[in-house]
């Protein structure tokens, strides 16, 4: 039964007191009390909401640290693969120079051997190409070629340079590109992290063209148009390429409507060949400087 405000509860081991309700209200009201008097529950909270801004506040700094560090490992690697993507681009620059000296030799040599024997010479294209950018360092075979016929040719009889014109007709410079820098760059993923899309855009058009242009079946057929002229001075004439310019009168050979044919046929492809090598250096050096700018050189 109730007795007073509390309740006993026994048994036959132990006796428990059972505060009554309103007893136990009141002594929580009590506790509540102490903790506003003592203004410890806000500051418990406040303590406790501190500590975890702390701890976001670090962990937010740490991601950003990782990140950082993640970012310039990644843009250190894109810089030595567009550092090694300039060198690439250096050579072809140097290649297609020789390119454009040898096919500009060829067409004006076939040009002039046309004009001192009044047949119809093919119509010089308008690159600019002057053979004054010729250097012992990219000289390869045309060391041979003396200064003098590095400018326009003269339209007089030169033996010398009547030797030249025929010994030079049919070497049309096969194009041999490195792609191993622009291939690394696409392999590793590196070319997709590239954040410039217009620089991405102009390497990719860039191999594309240089792809295009200097397919291994065109450089085929390039090297067919030699070999045919080849067998045709062998087969029709009885004389081998290397032995024209040791002939009495080379200039004789024109007076054959086919020689004229096959002559022309490679000045028309040294023409193409030259517009292709200017073309496609004045590309590579803009990237060169584009490069430069994105790794800050």
């Amino acid at each position: 039964m109730w007795m007073s405000r509390d309740s006993i509860y026994s048994n036959e081991f132990h006796t428990f007191i059972v505060p009554a309700p309103n007893q136990m209200i009141n002594f929580f009201r009590k506790i509540r009390r102490k903790f506003a008097d003592n203004n410890q529950f806000l500051k418990y909270w406040r303590y406790a909401i501190g500590e975890i801004v702390l701890v976001v506040i670090g962990i937010l700094i740490a991601l950003s640290i990782n990140n950082w560090n993640e970012e310039r490992k990644d843009q250190l690697n894109i810089d030595h693969y567009l550092t090694s993507l300039q060198e690439s681009l250096n050579d072809d620059v140097e290649n297609l120079t020789n390119m454009e000296n040898v096919n500009l030799f060829r067409l004006r040599s076939i040009n002039y051997l046309m004009h001192i024997t009044g047949k119809k010479a093919i119509i010089d294209s308008e690159t600019g190409s002057t053979l004054d950018s010729f250097t012992e360092k990219k000289s390869l075979s045309l060391s041979i070629i003396p200064q003098k016929y590095w400018s326009e040719l003269e339209n007089i009889n030169d033996p010398e340079l009547i030797d030249l014109a025929f010994t030079w007709a049919s070497r049309p410079y096969i194009a041999q590109f490195n792609k191993q820098a622009i291939e690394e760059l696409k392999n590793t993923g590196m070319f997709s992290m590239i954040e410039d899309s217009k620089l991405k855009n102009e390497i990719n058009d860039y191999y594309l063209d240089l792809g295009w242009t200097y397919s291994e079946l065109k450089e085929i057929n390039i090297s067919s148009e030699s070999k045919e002229w080849s067998h045709y001075l062998m087969t029709e004439i009885g004389v081998l390429v290397e032995d024209v310019r040791f002939m009495n009168e080379p200039l004789k050979l024109l007076e054959n409507p086919m020689t004229v044919i096959y002559l022309r046929n490679l000045g028309f492809s040294a023409n193409g060949r030259l517009k292709n090598a200017v073309r496609l250096k004045k590309r590579a050096l803009e990237l060169i400087e584009k490069i430069e700018e994105e790794i800050g050189i």
